[in-house]
């Protein structure tokens, strides 16, 4: 196999494909050609600096694929490079005029051997698009508070002739959907679990993939919150895990959250420069590595 050929199978080996280990490939690919097409020709130190934020929650995992992670962003620009999306000139990558902005996807890496079709895609976000879904997802994260503080109040409901606190919750979560189907209909996900909810007639059931793309959001704005609220204190992605489950105890049937969920958001803050990941311990000794430790380090309000 060529090396060409091997990169190309380490990179769909481990595309957003599965849980528990999977790597966001996709949105790696989109960040570096949404930062070019955004601001120019960059240095490679910069748009890896970029892809980090987005994917440096998997350290463990990039290092026992590739072995480094110099290895890991050689594949990125090769793959980038070789199908004509970018170009070097002068110590700065650039795009070609190959890369089409959204609505249209730009396949990076696709292999259709075998009877197969297997590929991964790169959408980028124009600078007004970007501004458009952050804004969408912080007002998804704020309803979510929301709608549990009326997931709860619904026990008072027998209080009430017409059942206030469950229509208002349906009318919530509606207005949810429609702002995370707004989300994936801009990065149509290849995951069933990630699709847009749909609701029976007359039911309101929601479907496991939304509650669970929900509640990644919930997730990710307590992680900064609490954080921010420990004044500079060390604490594991497990303690958080556990904070946020003081707060929001589990129900029947819930799952424990994730703490992958949690390193993204801390590996997303350390990119913003307001997060320290801090290692300790010594990795040939202790059997998953170096324990890792996190603190706020940005200004206070």
């Amino acid at each position: 196999m060529t090396s060409s050929g091997q990169r190309t199978e380490r990179l769909l080996g481990n595309r957003d494909a599965s849980e528990g280990g999977s790597l966001p490939l996709s949105e790696v690919f989109s960040e570096i050609l949404t930062a070019m097409y955004t601001h120019g020709p960059q240095p490679e130190q910069v748009l890896c600096k970029i892809a980090h934020a987005r994917i440096g929650y998997k350290h463990d995992r990039i290092v026992a694929d590739w072995g480094s992670w110099e290895d890991f962003y050689r594949d990125i620009f090769g793959a980038l490079e070789e199908e004509g999306y970018i170009q070097l000139a002068d110590g700065h990558w650039g795009i070609t005029s190959r890369v089409r902005p959204y609505p249209q996807r730009n396949y990076i890496v696709r292999d259709r051997s075998g009877g197969h079709d297997r590929a991964i895609r790169a959408i980028v976000h124009p600078k007004r698009l970007k501004e458009a879904r952050a804004e969408l997802d912080a007002i998804s994260v704020s309803l979510n508070d929301i709608i549990l503080r009326l997931q709860k109040a619904t026990e008072f409901d027998s209080e009430f002739p017409n059942r206030p606190f469950t229509h208002a919750l349906n009318r919530c979560e509606g207005a949810d959907r429609g702002l995370r189907m707004a989300l994936q209909g801009e990065e149509p996900a290849d995951e069933e679990e990630q699709e847009a909810p749909q609701a029976s007639e007359g039911s309101q059931r929601i479907r496991p993939g939304y509650r669970r793309l929900r509640k990644m959001g919930i997730v990710s704005e307590f992680t900064g919150q609490y954080l921010k609220s420990l004044g500079g204190e060390r604490v594991t992605t497990m303690d958080i895990a556990n904070a946020y489950h003081e707060k929001y105890p589990l129900t029947p049937g819930e799952s424990k959250v994730s703490t992958g969920t949690i390193a993204q958001k801390l590996e997303k803050m350390r990119g913003d420069g307001v997060a320290e990941r801090i290692e300790t311990g010594n990795p040939k000794v202790t059997k998953h590595g170096p324990r890792i430790f996190w603190r706020y380090i940005g200004e206070e309000e």
